[in-house]
């Protein structure tokens, strides 16, 4: 379910959203606070990290699972696949979706799902 809302989710602001142009993904950093950009950027990747969550459920399979020498590495690394593939599509979608990223941060939008809507969607 969780991979489905993710594609559904992905899909639709990629495909609905009126698009930033691929320079202004990759190449251009916005540092609207007053710390260095080294400091901005590294602050900004905390957020990131929230990812690995899954990875601590996946510990505890040590103590219930067969063979969890063979098991648990496994079920760690997909645990890590999943999420850079999952998280790295999704900033990627957001990024190309927002337009105006000043009316996104000034947004009245507390909620996920309507922060969504300020995803310019051309509804």
């Amino acid at each position: 379910m969780t991979v489905t809302t993710f594609a559904v989710v992905t899909i639709t602001c990629v495909a609905r959203s009126t698009k930033q142009d691929s320079d202004a993904v990759w190449t251009t950093f916005h540092n609207t606070s007053a710390w260095p950009d080294a400091v901005t950027f590294l602050t900004g990747l905390s957020t990131p990290c929230f990812m690995y969550a899954g990875i601590d459920s996946t510990l505890h399979l040590t103590e219930t699972c067969e063979n969890p020498r063979k098991v648990v590495p496994r079920a760690l690394m997909t645990t890590v696949a999943v999420g850079v593939i999952t998280g790295f599509g999704f900033s990627v979608a957001m990024c190309y979706g927002i337009t105006d990223l000043s009316a996104l941060v000034n947004t009245r939008y507390v909620d996920f799902g309507l922060v969504l809507m300020e995803v310019d969607l051309t509804l």
